[in-house]
C-alpha cells in the first residue's frame, strides 16, 4: 500500500508541475505526427468500454479483475493493453527526441469499482528508453465474499550504443491478485425471483474462501553486432549474436473454510484435513541463444532455446524437468508490408517433438485500407498440471493424455474511408483438453472447430455518430466450446464542440446483446471454467449511457453502466451462478501528459 501511495504522490506532483507549465508547453511547435498522438481521442470508446473485447462482453465472476474468459474464437482477452496500448508506445518510441509521455487513467464507481492505470514512456536521447506501466483494480462486488484486488506492474528499459553495436533490454513484471471466491449464488432462482433487494443478503456457496496469486517475471535480452556493413545511406547489412535470459515464478494458493458447500459434493475428499489449502508453484528459467543476419528490410534469426522448470503441488507432485527447442524467427518490413514469423521444434526433454509456428502479416496502403493476417499452429505436450494433480479438493491422474493440436487462421480488413472493419477467424482443435461437467480434465478425441465472423461499421448523420457491430459464431460442440451464435453491439452518440470549440463533448448510449448459450461454470478451488449443460445465459440487452468530454489532452467521462438493470428482466448472468453487477455510476479521467 505504501508503494502505491508513493506512486500516486509522485504523479500528483508531476501533474501539478505540468499544469503550471502547460501554457508554455502548448506554445511549442511539434511535428505533425507528434501532435497527432498528443491530441488523439480516437480511442475514447476503448477507455469507456474496457469490459469489451472485439465487441463481446467479458464473462467473469461479476467484478472486473476476477477470473474471466471471452466466448469467442480468441477465448482469451487483451485487457492488459486497454489503458496502455502497445501501438501508442511503439509510435512514440519511433520518434526522435520526444518529451516524456505519461497517461493516467482513473475510474471511480464508489465502492463498486476503483481502477487506476499509469503508463509512462520516456526516451533518453538515442541511447535508451523506458516504459513503466501500473494498473490497480479494487472492487468489493455486490455479494458476500466477492472482493477483487489486482495489482499489475510492468517495466522495460532498453539501452543501446549510438552505433547500435550493442543493444539490451531489461524488464521486470510483477502481478499480485488477492481475490475472494464465493462460488456463485447458492440458488440462482433467488436472484431470478429477486426475493430480497439487498444483494449482500443473498446466500452464496462459499463465505470464507479466497486465493492469492503472484507472478514475477524478469530478465535481460541482449544483442551484439559482430559485423556491420553500410552499403549506402539507406542500406546496411549486419550479422549479430543474441542472448536472452528470463526467470519467472508463479505461485497460486487457495484457502477454503467451507468444506460442506454443495459445490464440493463430488470433489471434496478429505473433510478431516485441518488446513484446507490448494496450491501450485512453478519456477522456470528460459535461455535463448541466436545468430542472426539482417539488412534494411529483412531479418532472419535461427536460435536454440533451453527451458528448465521446478513444479510443486501442495499435496501432490514435486518435480524438475526441462525442454530444448531449435527454431528461427523472421521479420520483413518494406514499404506497405510488415511480416513476422517464428517456428520452433522440441528436440528433447518434456516437450520433445512439440511444434510451434506462427505468422503475422500486415499490408497497408497509405491511409486507404489495412489487411492483417494471422496463422499459427501448435502441437504441444499437455502441462504437468493436467496430467497429475492432488489437493484437498481435487485429485486426478491423466498420463495417457496425447499432445494437443491447435490451428488458427484469422484475418482483419479495415477500409479507412468507409470506417469499416471485417474480421474472420477459425480454430481447429485436436485432442482438446477441457474440464468436464465434474470440473475434471478430460480429452476430446474428435476434432472440434470454432469460428467467428464480425462486421463493424462507423457512420454519422451530421453530429450524430453510430457504430454498429454484428458477430456470427459457429461451434462444433455447444457444451465444451460454448459461444453465442449471434452477438450485436450498437453505439450512438451526439458530438459537438462547446466553449468556443475548446472542448469536445459526446453524449450517447451503448447496447450489447448476445443470444443464449451454455456458458461455462466456474470451480473456485482450481480457478477453472468447466462445461455445464443445465443453464443458458444471454438473450439480454445491456444498456449504458455516457457523457464524455475531451479537453485537449484529457478525456473526462460520466457513465451509467447497465442502466436498464431490473427493467429488462432479472436474467443478466455472467456465469450460470453469478449475476452481472447491477446499475452503477462511474466517473473517469484519462489524461495524456507530455513534459
Amino acid at each position: 500500500m505504501n508503494f502505491q501511495l508513493k506512486i500516486i504522490s509522485f504523479f500528483v506532483f508531476f501533474s501539478s508541475s505540468f499544469a503550471i507549465n502547460a501554457q508554455e508547453l502548448d506554445s511549442v511547435q511539434t511535428n505533425n505526427e507528434y501532435k497527432t498522438i498528443l491530441f488523439n481521442d480516437k480511442e475514447f470508446l476503448d477507455v469507456l468500454f474496457y469490459k469489451h473485447f472485439n465487441n463481446m462482453f467479458i464473462n467473469n465472476l461479476g467484478t472486473y479483475g476476477s477470473s474471466h474468459y471471452y466466448a469467442t474464437t480468441y477465448l482469451t482477452d487483451n485487457q492488459s493493453s486497454i489503458f496502455a496500448p502497445i501501438i501508442l508506445k511503439n509510435r512514440l518510441l519511433a520518434l526522435n527526441g520526444f518529451r516524456p509521455f505519461t497517461n493516467i487513467t482513473w475510474i471511480n464507481a464508489g465502492r463498486r469499482e476503483q481502477i487506476l492505470s499509469i503508463n509512462h514512456i520516456q526516451k533518453f536521447g538515442r541511447v535508451a528508453d523506458l516504459h513503466l506501466y501500473y494498473k490497480r483494480i479494487s472492487s468489493p462486488g455486490s455479494y458476500i465474499n466477492q472482493e477483487v484486488n489486482d495489482n499489475d506492474l510492468r517495466s522495460e528499459f532498453n539501452f543501446y550504443t549510438p552505433n547500435k553495436l550493442y543493444q539490451g533490454k531489461l524488464f521486470f513484471n510483477l502481478r499480485r491478485l488477492n481475490n475472494q471466491e464465493n462460488g456463485g449464488l447458492n440458488d440462482i432462482k433467488d436472484f431470478a425471483r429477486d426475493s430480497i433487494e439487498r444483494r449482500e443478503l443473498f446466500k452464496v456457496n462459499l463465505n470464507k474462501s479466497y486465493y492469492q496469486t503472484r507472478i514475477i517475471d524478469f530478465g535481460i535480452n541482449q544483442q551484439v553486432n559482430l559485423f556491420n556493413k553500410e552499403i549506402d545511406s539507406t542500406r546496411n547489412q549486419t550479422i549479430f549474436l543474441g542472448l536472452n535470459n528470463h526467470v519467472s515464478n508463479t505461485r497460486r494458493e487457495y484457502f477454503d473454510f467451507n468444506s460442506n458447500s454443495p459445490i464440493y459434493d463430488t470433489t471434496y475428499f478429505d473433510t478431516t484435513f485441518t488446513q484446507w489449502k490448494d496450491s501450485t508453484h512453478l519456477n522456470s528459467f528460459f535461455n535463448r541463444f541466436s545468430l542472426g543476419f539482417s539488412n534494411t528490410s529483412f531479418t532472419i534469426e535461427p536460435y536454440i532455446r533451453y527451458e528448465s522448470y521446478k513444479y510443486h503441488q501442495y499435496l501432490g507432485i514435486d518435480t524438475l524437468f526441462s525442454s530444448s527447442y531449435a527454431g528461427s524467427s523472421l521479420a520483413y518490413v518494406k514499404s506497405r508490408v510488415n511480416l513476422l514469423a517464428d517456428f520452433n521444434y522440441g528436440i528433447n526433454g518434456y516437450h520433445q517433438n512439440d511444434v510451434n509456428a506462427n505468422l503475422t502479416a500486415n499490408y497497408t496502403k497509405q491511409d486507404n485500407y489495412q489487411l492483417k493476417l494471422q496463422v499459427f499452429f501448435q502441437l504441444n505436450e499437455p502441462d504437468v498440471y493436467f496430467k497429475t494433480f492432488a489437493s484437498n479438493h481435487f485429485m486426478w491422474e491423466n498420463y495417457s493424455f496425447d499432445k494437443q493440436q491447435q490451428t488458427f487462421i484469422g484475418s482483419e480488413f479495415y477500409i479507412n474511408s468507409w470506417d469499416l472493419k471485417l474480421v474472420a477467424n477459425a480454430k481447429l482443435l485436436s485432442n482438446l483438453i477441457y474440464f468436464d461437467t465434474l470440473a475434471l480434465p478430460a480429452q476430446q478425441n474428435q476434432n472440434e472447430t470454432i469460428s467467428t465472423f464480425m462486421a463493424e461499421k462507423g457512420y454519422r448523420f451530421k453530429n450524430v455518430h453510430f457504430r454498429t457491430a454484428l458477430l456470427y459464431q459457429l461451434t462444433s460442440d455447444r457444451y465444451i466450446l460454448p459461444m453465442p451464435n449471434i452477438a450485436a453491439r450498437q453505439i450512438i452518440y451526439y458530438e459537438n464542440r462547446i466553449f468556443k470549440k475548446a472542448m469536445k463533448i459526446r453524449v450517447g448510449a451503448n447496447v450489447t446483446y448476445s443470444t443464449k448459450y451454455y456458458a461455462h461454470a466456474f470451480m473456485p478451488s482450481i480457478s477453472q471454467y468447466y462445461a455445464q449443460n443445465d443453464t443458458k445465459i444471454g438473450d439480454y440487452p445491456f444498456v449504458d449511457f455516457f457523457l464524455s468530454t475531451h479537453l485537449k489532452r484529457a478525456q473526462i467521462f460520466f457513465k451509467w453502466e447497465h442502466i436498464n438493470a431490473g427493467y429488462s428482466g432479472l436474467t443478466y448472468l455472467a456465469t450460470p451462478s453469478t449475476p452481472f453487477l447491477d446499475r452503477s455510476f462511474k466517473f473517469g479521467v484519462s489524461w495524456n501528459m507530455f513534459d
